[in-house]
């Protein structure tokens, strides 16, 4: 018992002063100085509103390139017509209208008849979720039409006469 003891004293008396002087307690008299600290420089601040006008502003420019596929999908499909022209035969040239909605001399008519009023309706919903402060959804609702519409627009280009 006398030995656990007398362990346990040595070891404390060992310990006490490695302690102490990592703490300061030794050496009373030295003050620690404390260094101010360094900021971190502030981030930029960002403009929501600048951000879902350049999505929405995107998003329309996809719309374009989507009009343009389609006209050049038209286009291909008009230079197959003319190839297999038999005017005795059926003549595959009339399903390239000359109306307003459409056809070979409208495609864009055609494209933008689709795309624009659902390209105001998401522009709408991102305003409006941008009042409300759901910045992140009124940035992510026009980004993710903008994806489907290039989507779109690449199987259009890759297929030619669809």
């Amino acid at each position: 018992m006398k030995r656990v003891l007398l362990t346990i004293l040595l070891t404390i008396a060992a310990v006490r002063p490695i302690a102490a002087q990592e703490s300061g307690e030794l050496h009373p008299d030295v003050r620690t100085t404390k260094t101010p600290l360094i900021e971190a420089p502030k981030p930029k601040q960002t403009h929501a509103a600048r951000n879902v006008f350049l999505a929405n502003v995107v998003m329309f420019g996809s719309a374009a390139v989507e009009a343009n596929a389609v006209a050049f999908g038209s286009a291909q499909c008009y230079a197959e017509a003319l190839k297999t022209f038999d005017p005795n035969g059926q003549n595959h040239l009339r399903y390239f209208g000359h109306g307003a909605s459409g056809g070979q001399f409208h495609p864009y008519k055609h494209a933008f008849k689709i795309t624009i009023p659902l390209d105001v309706g998401v522009a709408a919903l991102s305003y409006v979720l941008h009042k409300k402060h759901h910045d992140t959804a009124s940035i992510a609702l026009p980004t993710s039409a903008t994806t489907g519409q290039i989507t779109s627009a690449g199987l259009k280009y890759g297929v030619g006469c669809f």
